[in-house]
């Protein structure tokens, strides 16, 4: 756990982690702010072998709320509260992550996953962000399947709350909507207030047992 720039990125960080082999690293209940001018991230999640918890934490009025790049860890967030980011939680390259029970508002982008990410997103609150509440541009992300639902509420984003940017399935069964938008699987505008929903083309985002068959 380290404090400061991450050279590799070059983005500034409140908090650097690079998880040990066997081992699991807890970060709970801190409180995260962005100095002003700085943005950078709170929390950034570099590869090792171990995996961190994120607990009970507050985030707020970074560029990238948490941003794992780790390819062998796992990251697991639980209980976090996050307000004002750019971008609340955004997954790259090969990193694996677990969002759970947790609160992403009032920022640009709620959750993104990008590249060749693994996410799971279980019983959050992704609500007023700006832009999309999430953003999925990568094949393998869960938001719910009829065996786990996701039970998560997504609503009330500036634009689309989902929009797919892969030209595959996303799984996001069991979720709430805003029941006052459309869910047309054929919109690809992801700016589009009165859409649930928006997917690149061949894309699809399954939210119940009649989508993408």
């Amino acid at each position: 756990v380290g404090l400061g720039e991450v050279p590799a990125i070059g983005i500034e960080a409140t908090i650097v982690v690079q998880p040990v082999e066997s081992s699991t690293n807890e970060l709970t209940g801190l409180y995260l702010e962005a100095p002003p001018a700085q943005g950078g991230s709170g929390v950034v999640v570099l590869d090792g072998p171990g995996s961190l918890a994120v607990q009970a934490t507050i985030v707020n009025g970074y560029e990238f709320g948490i941003l794992a790049l780790g390819a062998d860890s796992l990251t697991t967030l639980t209980g976090l509260s996050m307000t004002g980011n750019t971008v609340g939680v955004q997954a790259e390259d090969n990193a694996h992550i677990n969002v759970n029970a947790s609160t992403v508002f009032d920022g640009g982008i709620g959750l993104r996953f990008v590249h060749s990410a693994a996410a799971s997103v279980r019983a959050c609150s992704i609500r007023k962000n700006a832009d999309q509440n999430i953003v999925v541009a990568s094949p393998n992300v869960d938001l719910g399947t009829a065996a786990s639902p996701g039970q998560s509420v997504i609503r009330e984003a500036g634009g689309v709350n989902i929009w797919n940017r892969t030209a595959g399935v996303v799984p996001a069964e069991g979720n709430t909507l805003d029941t006052g938008r459309s869910t047309d699987q054929s919109n690809t505008d992801q700016t589009d207030s009165s859409q649930n929903i928006a997917n690149e083309a061949g894309g699809c985002i399954k939210l119940g047992p009649g989508d993408c068959a």
